[in-house]
């Protein structure tokens, strides 16, 4: 069963504490070496009881007392050095790129559509309601460009062998379908309605009164009526979902 970018994340983490290469075994003796327990994830006296179990706090006694520089450079310096330069270099660098670079605006929301489509919002005022809906959808656009090709929908044989899968994988495909409705089925649909529209104003320029007019004006409100409740079903179902977008 093929593994999550997540779960693989927290397995390289966890093993590279039994790990030569993780960078302060280099300095210090590990728990491992200092025999102190068979791994070198232990755990704390500020969670919880550790009663007849070696903690990081006695680690650090014992360390400090056999090792008394190598504990200070990597204890204290090292951590000191890290807070000065992510307040100096890596906090300050973020902001300009966050500001000034488009793809790192994030706490912007561009709420144009495409220029292909010659009755999309493009700029200028707009109500909120229909503020609201471009917002949300445009968030549900951007993860699925951004950060659904990262996401791991598992496969039905997944699913079986472990049915704790299964809502992953129906969070995986709901997503996939609400994306597809919004810009797919939803303009078809609106297509089809400025079509009956197109016909309707026709009918009105007659000399006479066209008997059908009054029929195609309730085509149409029932059209209209059919895409507002669909909209209200899509937004109740991405809210739904909202939990699982995140990467």
């Amino acid at each position: 069963m093929k593994k999550t970018k997540l779960q693989k994340r927290i397995e390289k983490a966890l093993s590279s504490l039994d790990d030569n290469k993780y960078w302060k075994w280099k300095l210090l003796p590990s728990p491992i070496t200092l025999g102190m327990s068979n791994s070198n994830a232990l755990g704390s006296k500020h969670f919880g009881s550790q009663t007849g179990q070696a903690t990081w706090e006695d680690w650090e006694e014992k360390v400090k007392t056999l090792r008394p520089i190598r504990f200070f450079i990597a204890e204290e310096l090292a951590p000191w050095i890290r807070s000065k330069y992510r307040i100096y270099i890596t906090d300050p660098t973020y902001w300009v790129k966050c500001h000034f670079i488009p793809e790192y605006k994030y706490h912007l929301l561009d709420l144009r559509e495409s220029k292909e489509d010659h009755m999309a919002y493009r700029y200028g005022w707009i109500d909120s309601d229909h503020k609201m809906v471009l917002a949300l959808f445009t968030i549900l656009n951007n993860f699925v460009k951004n950060e659904m090709p990262n996401l791991y929908c598992p496969s039905e044989e997944d699913v079986e062998a472990d049915s704790s899968l299964m809502r992953q994988r129906g969070n995986w495909l709901e997503i996939k379908a609400i994306h597809y409705w919004y810009n797919i089925e939803r303009k078809r649909q609106a297509d089809i309605y400025n079509v009956l529209l197109d016909r309707w104003s026709t009918s009105r320029k007659g000399p006479d009164p066209n008997p059908e007019t009054h029929q195609m004006w309730i085509e149409l409100q029932k059209h209209e009526d059919r895409d507002k409740e669909k909209m209200e079903e899509m937004i109740a179902r991405l809210l739904k979902i909202r939990g699982a977008m995140w990467t």
